[in-house]
């Protein structure tokens, strides 16, 4: 149905950051159950209908491949007149999670044999109670803030104008995201503000500096400081009314509010994972963590739809009223609606929080595709997907969200051969090695389905960008455009940053070598198995080519590790992440037992390993029949619980927390989540041939002295003295 609609806009001039509300009036005689509304735009759509919201939320695609949503309006509809409210917001501008299209919306509302769809019928007006256009920025992966002014309303609808949209519509692969009703919050630090820079227009640097100052809940408000509520400011004094609220736990959803205020009252809303300043961190650096709100003078009820916020804590300060009555500010969360078909238990109870924890992490981590982190990018990146993937086989049963990510990647190949550093965007950076282990994670998925998707969809391309690869002999391409990023540890984190390497231009770049290996040895793995014979020889011998320069130009004896880099006639900087790559790669043929007893030794002089590749680490530790068992879980109940005593709901980033990254550390990273994998892979004994299906289980870590979980219809129990046994 929404093939044959017309893509369209308002008739105004054109602007990046513009908010543009549509609305459509229609009879219905008889109303069908069954009627459904289908909407594409870019960038972000609200549905009302007949005064009620419907939905929200745009699967973020790409601009020549637009997707649609499905949407149920039927118990909306009613006999006669109706109306249907779209507001629409294009983003224009680049971030980490959005790829810049045309400004314009589509859609076909279908009802019994009645058909309504956008085009010059509708009318449209520009929403000039936001702020359009020129703004500041969230972050440069998130895009813009919104500064919205309920007292202004100068919107002068017209018919709509018809847009030239070149793309292919097609249906969104993923469920649609499920919207809660406002969580319980609780007001935990309240009092008056002075402004220290009243000629600052900038909120967050506002709300950073302000001058505190505390009072008791009760001194100067009427009500409880549990929301939704009713608490009644009793008196205005100096500058403002400030008040901090907890969510309970690190939440991602959309900012609502239910206040009244006198007209032109200023709202700022910071958010944020922490109050190590005794306050939400609004200001870090060229980041900003607030939106803004004027109120109508009225009992004002706003929801925020289109972008999610995300942290534990909203800070608010309200200035230039006298009345002000709250019935609620916090969040409506957004979840992926996918649920848990498996569980783990064991006898020790910080492993069990672990678990637990990891869960929420991940499901933090999920919307319209995997995210690093939900409060500063909600962004997704091949290496972070991984650690989440491969959780994500075990603890849900949803393929095509996996699927979609992967997708999502794939088709964000560049001509020089790599991915976009994020997807979808029209970013030009990239990380080449992100783009390497994307080929591990489609090689992840066949392991674990069984399935021939990613070869039957991208082989072609595969084969081009390994041809192209060659081409440049294998070496990693360097300019402004890459990002020669493995590890955030010294050294790893950008290859030519240190002024002497980069005076060596014919430096071999051994943890690029250690990638592309890995990246080949998993693609081998799908040329045997689906009979690609020609590329499976091919590249073979150009593995074990690459693999013989590795050990040739890295390998040091002396030390008996491998060097990260060689320049100068030298061996330079000696990492953890490069000796476990070199195993994972199978370049270590022969030299795993002394790699795995050096990283197993904390007290090795390599530069050490984050959170981030921890799971490569573990991993490679637990494959060696049971030595390392009890080593890997002791340190993963240590580092993890370590947060747990901090008071973390979701796993950080690092193990330094907020402050690392110039303060900007986040609490909440999908990444830090893998124990649930380690769990089910090596305690349970679950191995992705069970997953398919196939096999009996494999090996497993005899650490607890008992332990019992299921994933799906495999059942997995041991109990102290006994055997550990499955039932399927």
């Amino acid at each position: 149905m929404i093939n044959n609609a017309d893509w369209i806009w308002a008739d105004c001039e054109y602007s990046f950051n513009q908010y543009v509300d549509f609305y459509l009036d229609f009879d219905v005689d008889f109303v069908d159950e069954n009627a459904f509304l289908q909407i594409s735009v870019d960038s972000e759509y609200v549905i009302k209908l007949n005064g009620v919201f419907v939905d929200c939320g745009q699967y973020h695609d790409y601009p020549h491949k637009k997707v649609y949503d499905t949407i149920s309006v039927g118990k909306v509809l009613v006999p006669g007149k109706n109306r249907l409210e779209i507001g629409a917001y294009h983003q224009g501008g680049k971030s980490m999670q959005y790829c810049r299209g045309v400004a314009a919306l589509c859609f076909a509302l279908v009802n019994n044999d009645n058909v309504y769809t956008s085009g010059t019928n509708v009318f449209a007006a520009v929403n000039n109670s936001y702020t359009n256009g020129d703004m500041y920025q969230i972050t440069a992966q998130l895009g813009y803030g919104f500064e919205y002014d309920a007292g202004v309303d100068t919107r002068c609808f017209k018919p709509a104008v018809v847009k030239s949209v070149d793309t292919k519509l097609t249906e969104r692969p993923i469920k649609k995201n499920i919207i809660k009703d406002n969580i319980p919050v609780q007001i935990i630090a309240q009092g008056y503000f002075i402004r220290g820079d009243k000629e600052c227009d900038n909120s967050a640097h506002r709300m950073y500096t302000d001058f505190l100052s505390h009072r008791n809940f009760a001194d100067i408000f009427d009500g409880a400081a549990t929301l939704p509520g009713k608490v009644v400011l009793k008196e205005m004094q100096f500058d403002g009314v400030y008040m901090i609220i907890d969510l309970g736990r690190e939440e991602s959803g959309f900012f609502t509010m239910d206040i009244c205020a006198d007209k032109g009252a200023l709202v700022e809303i910071g958010y944020g994972e922490h109050l190590k300043d005794l306050r939400v961190r609004t200001e870090i650096m060229k980041r900003r963590f607030v939106n803004t709100y004027k109120a109508s003078g009225d009992a004002d009820s706003f929801t925020y739809y289109f972008k999610r916020i995300a942290g534990r804590y909203i800070q608010i300060h309200i200035s230039a009223t006298q009345k002000l009555e709250i019935g609620y500010i916090g969040i409506k969360p957004c979840v992926y609606p996918i649920s848990a078909k498996s569980s783990f238990k064991c006898n020790d109870s910080i492993h069990n929080e672990i678990y637990r924890v990891s869960l929420h992490t991940l499901s933090q981590c999920m919307h319209e595709h995997y995210e690093d982190c939900p409060w500063r990018e909600q962004a997704l990146y091949a290496s972070d997907s991984r650690n989440q993937i491969l959780c994500g086989y075990y603890i849900y049963d949803d393929y095509d969200f996996i699927r979609s990510s992967l997708t999502l990647l794939g088709d964000s190949f560049g001509e020089d051969g790599y991915q976009s550093i994020c997807a979808p965007t029209d970013y030009t950076l990239r990380i080449p090695s992100f783009t390497l282990l994307w080929f591990a994670e489609i090689a992840d998925y066949t392991r674990f389905t069984g399935d021939s998707y990613f070869v039957d969809k991208y082989w072609d391309k595969i084969e081009s960008v390994f041809s192209l690869y060659e081409s440049k002999g294998f070496a990693p391409d360097e300019g402004e455009d890459y990002w020669n990023f493995y590890e955030w540890s010294d050294g790893f984190d950008n290859v030519r940053k240190n002024t002497e390497r980069a005076s060596y231009p014919d430096m071999y770049d051994g943890m690029y070598g250690v990638f592309m290996c890995f990246a080949i040895k998993n693609l081998l793995y799908l040329a045997d198995k689906f009979g690609k014979s020609d590329f499976y020889a091919k590249y073979s011998l150009i593995y074990q080519k690459l693999s013989d320069e590795i050990n040739s130009k890295l390998w040091d004896e002396g030390r008996g590790v491998y060097s990260s880099y060689y320049y100068g006639g030298e061996r330079h900087h000696y990492g953890e992440l490069m000796q476990i790559m070199a195993v994972w790669s199978g370049v270590a043929v022969g030299k795993e037992d002394v790699i795995c007893d050096m990283i197993a030794n904390p007290d090795n002089d390599l530069v050490k390993i984050t959170l981030s590749y921890s799971l490569y680490k573990y991993e490679m530790l637990l494959n060696r029949d049971g030595k390392y068992d009890k080593l890997v879980f002791d340190e993963i109940g240590k580092k993890w619980s370590r947060m747990l005593f901090e008071g973390a709901t979701t796993f950080w980033e690092t193990e330094i927390g907020a402050d690392d990254f110039l303060l900007a550390g986040s609490l909440c990273h999908g990444w830090s989540a893998f124990p649930v994998y380690l769990y089910h892979r090596y305690v349970m004994g679950i191995t992705p041939e069970m997953l398919r299906g196939e096999g009996a289980p494999g090996r497993r870590a005899d650490v607890f002295a008992d332990f019992e979980g299921h994933c799906g219809d495999i059942h997995v129990v041991k109990r102290e003295g006994e055997h550990c046994d499955y039932i399927k």
